[in-house]
């Protein structure tokens, strides 16, 4: 594939757009007869392995390479004439053999340019069947030296296509070495070379695509510490009120609660759920969700007996009831479970023994009976329930005197 040309393709010419962004660069001409006389003149040999198509795309001569009388008579712009060519390269005319050595051309077809200037054309073609002039030689000389084709004796070459053969014999060496044509079978120390390089190749991309990302990680957690500086620095009423600034300013999604804010969620959505919902549906107040709520509220163990964490809920529930809400009555009830063994892996414990909680404990007697106290609205409908105990037989109304004292 040719390369996008920034840079003048004339031989030995290092100007280019880079190193001079005011320089003039010209595209090569659609003519193909012009754009020919333009590649000899260049002394540039690559070029003659390249179409008239893809010069004009991809290559470029600068603007020293022409005289003043190559231009139009324009004010703002630099614009070439029509049938402007390049002055001829400046250099010395290298000599033949060289010129073989770097040169595209078939070793025939140096044989063929020897003796085209003493002999008929014809008979040095039938000489050399291997030439094949018509990949070198622009459509117009081809006219010209149809005699080879029209099996014509008599006509020699023209002095144009013997100038233009001279041009190329002369054009300097290139530069570049040609690389082979074949393939080289790889050593196992140098396969054993290519895999490694292609796995650090591989690492490194992959360090590389976690730049942005730890960029951006950085740049959020330098704003939240900012943000938490700035609420720190004011005084706030309550810790609850410094809770709900605190949300609605550092809490990110897939982040965990911190301890106020998780005491404050469940106080206002016992007050009132349908305003909890108002709020965060509605008015898009940051607020953890009900899904995230219930897990809090279902995920404490609730043992045997009294729990004091669950006398901690209600507590919080109680705190924002109304003066009235907060008639209620103790009601308790006996039930019969059947004689079964499971593995509670919240608790890690395997239930289904006789459990008195803080009153007697456990027991190694299976149990039968499960004393359960509730506490319900004498004005409003609401239950809660406040503790139960495990029996293997009825519960003796001595005990259950003091569990119901202990209740109120």
């Amino acid at each position: 594939m040719v390369g996008r040309g920034n840079k003048c393709c004339f031989h030995n010419c290092e100007n280019s757009k880079r190193s001079n962004p005011n320089l003039h660069l010209f595209k090569f001409p659609k003519s193909e007869e012009l754009s020919q006389q333009w590649v000899i003149n260049s002394g540039h040999v690559n070029l003659l392995d390249i179409s008239p198509g893809t010069l004009m795309k991809n290559k470029v001569v600068c603007e020293d390479h022409f005289s003043e009388d190559d231009y139009r008579n324009t004010l703002n712009r630099k614009l070439l004439k029509k049938t402007a060519v390049p002055k001829h390269f400046s250099g010395g005319i290298v000599d033949e053999k060289s010129i073989r050595k770097s040169s595209p051309l078939p070793s025939t077809y140096w044989e063929l340019s020897g003796s085209v200037s003493d002999t008929n054309l014809k008979k040095t073609v039938r000489t050399y069947k291997n030439v094949m002039l018509q990949d070198f030689l622009p459509d117009t000389l081809l006219q010209e030296s149809s005699v080879v084709r029209k099996k014509s004796s008599d006509s020699d070459v023209s002095e144009k296509t013997k100038q233009w053969l001279d041009d190329i014999t002369n054009m300097p060496t290139s530069s570049k070495s040609k690389r082979h044509l074949y393939d080289v079978p790889d050593s196992p120390k140098k396969k054993k070379m290519k895999k490694t390089i292609e796995h650090q190749r591989n690492l490194l991309k992959n360090e590389r695509s976690t730049i942005p990302y730890l960029r951006n990680k950085c740049a959020m957690l330098k704003q939240t510490n900012k943000l938490q500086n700035t609420s720190n620095k004011i005084q706030f009423k309550s810790k609850y009120s410094r809770a709900v600034t605190s949300m609605q300013i550092s809490h990110k999604k897939r982040t965990i609660w911190t301890r106020d804010e998780k005491e404050l969620a469940p106080l206002t959505f016992y007050k009132s759920p349908s305003t909890y919902k108002f709020l965060r549906q509605k008015l898009k107040i940051n607020l953890p969700a009900l899904s995230t709520i219930r897990k809090w509220i279902g995920g404490a163990s609730f043992r045997p007996g009294f729990d004091k964490l669950h006398f901690i809920q209600i507590t919080r529930k109680v705190q924002v009831m109304e003066e009235a809400e907060k008639y209620c009555t103790i009601v308790f009830d006996e039930m019969k479970i059947d004689r079964k063994f499971e593995y509670s892996k919240l608790l890690d414990t395997i239930e289904g023994f006789e459990d008195k909680g803080i009153i007697g404990g456990r027991s190694k007697t299976t149990g039968t009976q499960v004393m359960v106290l509730l506490a319900g609205g004498l004005y409003s409908k609401w239950k809660i329930p406040l503790g139960y105990f495990v029996y293997g037989s009825a519960m003796k109304h001595t005990i259950l005197k003091g569990v119901i004292i202990k209740a109120i």
